[in-house]
């Protein structure tokens, strides 16, 4: 027998409306197993359909609270206790319960179930949802068991999440305030078939959840399965062509000139007096910010941390002028220093800025423009240098737990508990030790722009944005970026700081100066990119849920792009982390390409590719 294949398909051409076509003539045919592997084709999906294919067989939120909530609490060993939670808007197969432990959690062991509601109290212990979760005592983070065969959970019900520890002390995080019912149950040694009740709280909603697969997954057969799928040609959206996600009508959220030392009334705070200077000015100003540090230091004469909340977005648009001493050395390291840093909503107002839910600076080093991110407190602790892209939503994208978008697995290191980073560089050196252009003792317009990925269906979509722009040269530009999981869905940027900071301290005598910032939700002048020369294409499919022998799939490792200008014969080939089903391809330029997909398991063994697709770019 023939092995069926699936068909990849376009979904956007950026910057251009190139025809697309698929060069597989489909047939109805069955499957094959193919030797060495037992994986099926990745079947394929049209992003814009709307359908809910495209989380074919991903783990979902089925019930629960995935916040990190900042009160603490705790139970005894023998006293069990159980937090109401209402279900969301489709039913699904439980497949893992998971807790947050707190810090000073000391239990090891916990015995999780889920109950039925029965007139505002725990009612039956549901069959199949009981399982053990191992923690290390005195890690906070999530922990979770997997169900072998878990219960199918209603929409829109109400359900009870029980929790009992048989060795030491359980502590979690939860909040306080007017969310849900929480209810314990004395002197247990195990969690019983029916709730029996001791008390009852009300307003609390502990960091807890259920893992599932949606009812409309279950089952599901792959996008390779059966007859053949109908053809690929979809012709790209002209009404998508054009430069990056920018946005060239954003709003201004705040701008500071530097001319007077009222910043504090401007509602900056932390820091709100800095060195301003008169003898250094941009074009049409009479002062800027001045930033000097004296050797060996680590942060500059005017001290800490300048912060400036402004409202919650999506998007932020970053424009300011800067300028270096003629000495200027920066770390004289691969890393530092520090000059601005973008927080979330999902931080407080005075947080740090190395270990957040997500901190993004942009900055120069060495005399290269470069963004960076890291998400530390999202991390998984408990699995270091895992790939949990295709595991859960609660990991981070910036190292540490696999890479989330293809960027890289950003980097991962020891510092009492695991940090990570990840960036994206210019090519080249734009502040340059000698005369000309590119002058670094010459004012010079920076401009940067970064955009949230989306999350649907309770899963971070690889979508995001990253943009630079030097004197109004693009010299970054990346999208499918991801920057927040599921675990975060209303996380939004909301404040700025400009912090400048040499971890190893300054080499020598140096100073910089700032003039002219302006904070917005997109580009406020001029375009989003020079007129593009090159193209981009966008490629989406679905994940496979089955082996080539119909057994479940249950080890994806991740997926290959192959693409070339010759039919079958591919120049190029992009890892994809198995948590993206989409992929941006940009750089392109004008010709014919052609483009297949396969998908590859935990052993690295790779299946068939899929039908092949052209696409013509003007």
């Amino acid at each position: 027998m023939r092995r069926q294949l699936a068909s990849l398909v376009v979904v956007l051409a950026v910057g251009c409306a190139g025809a697309v076509e698929d060069t597989d003539t489909p047939t109805s045919e069955d499957t094959e197993e193919v030797r060495g592997s037992r994986r099926r084709d990745a079947g394929v999906r049209d992003a814009g359909s709307g359908s809910a294919a495209a989380d074919a067989g991903g783990p979902r939120v089925l019930v629960g609270n995935t916040t990190i909530e900042p009160m603490e609490d705790y139970e005894t060993v023998g006293d069990a206790d159980a937090f109401e939670y209402m279900s969301g808007a489709q039913a699904g197969k439980a497949s893992k319960i998971i807790l947050y432990a707190a810090a000073s959690n000391r239990a090891t062991a916990l015995q999780v179930a889920l109950y039925g509601d029965n007139g505002g109290v725990p009612g039956a212990l549901l069959a199949g949802s009981s399982c053990t979760i191992s923690m290390p005592a005195g890690v906070a983070g999530w922990f979770g068991c997997a169900l072998s065969n878990g219960p199918v959970l209603s929409a829109n019900t109400k359900y009870w999440m029980a929790a009992l520890s048989t060795s030491g002390e359980f502590r979690w995080r939860a909040q306080d305030g007017s969310h849900g019912k929480y209810s314990y149950s004395a002197h247990r040694t195990s969690l019983a078939a029916t709730w029996t009740q001791t008390g009852t709280y009300f307003g609390y909603a502990r960091s807890a959840y259920v893992e599932g697969i949606a009812m409309g997954d279950v089952g599901a057969p792959d996008a390779g399965s059966g007859s053949a799928p109908a053809d690929a040609g979809m012709v790209p959206d002209a009404a998508s062509s054009g430069p990056a996600d920018c946005g060239t009508s954003g709003t201004v959220l705040f701008q500071e000139r530097f001319e007077d030392s009222n910043l504090s009334g401007r509602g900056w705070y932390d820091n709100s007096n800095p060195v301003l200077s008169s003898a250094q000015a941009s074009s049409g100003s009479t002062r800027s910010a001045e930033f000097r540090f004296l050797a060996g230091a680590t942060k500059p004469t005017n001290g800490g941390a300048m912060r400036k909340k402004f409202s919650e977005t999506d998007s932020v648009y970053l424009s300011y002028y800067v300028k270096y001493s003629a000495n200027w050395q920066g770390s004289n390291r691969a890393y530092h220093p520090h000059e601005f840093y973008f927080l979330t909503n999902q931080d407080s107002d005075w947080s740090g800025l190395a270990f957040t839910h997500l901190t993004a600076y942009v900055e120069q080093n060495e005399g290269v423009p470069m963004v960076a991110i890291q998400d530390g407190v999202n991390i998984d602790q408990s699995r270091i240098g895992q790939n949990l892209t295709a595991t859960t939503e609660l990991r981070g994208v910036a190292g540490c737990n696999g890479d989330s978008d293809g960027y890289g697995n950003g980097d991962c290191y020891n510092a009492g508990s695991y940090v990570n980073g990840k960036s994206w560089k210019a090519p080249q050196v734009y502040f340059s030790d000698a005369a000309g252009p590119t002058y670094k003792a010459d004012w010079h317009h920076v401009e940067a722009f970064l955009k949230l990925n989306s999350v649907a269906s309770g899963k971070g979509i690889a979508d995001g944005a990253i943009q630079y722009w030097y004197d109004g040269q693009l010299v970054l530009d990346h999208r499918g970026v991801m920057f927040r999981t599921g675990q975060h869905p209303d996380m939004k940027f909301n404040q700025l700081i400009i912090a400048p900071w040499i971890g190893d301290g300054s080499p020598v005598d140096q100073t910089f100066w700032v003039d002219e910032l302006t904070v917005a939700t997109g580009r406020t002048g001029g375009s989003c990119s020079v007129t593009p020369t090159t193209r981009s294409v966008s490629l989406a499919w679905d994940a496979p849920l089955t082996n080539s022998d119909g057994t479940p799939l249950t080890d994806l490792g991740g997926y290959r792009l192959h693409y070339g200008t010759s039919s079958r014969s591919y120049s190029v080939h992009r890892e994809v982390p198995a948590a993206t089903t989409t992929l941006l391809i940009d750089g392109l330029a004008p010709g014919t390409y052609y483009f297949a997909a396969s998908a590859v398991n935990a052993a690295g063994v790779e299946s068939d590719l899929s039908s092949e697709l052209r696409v013509d770019l003007p």
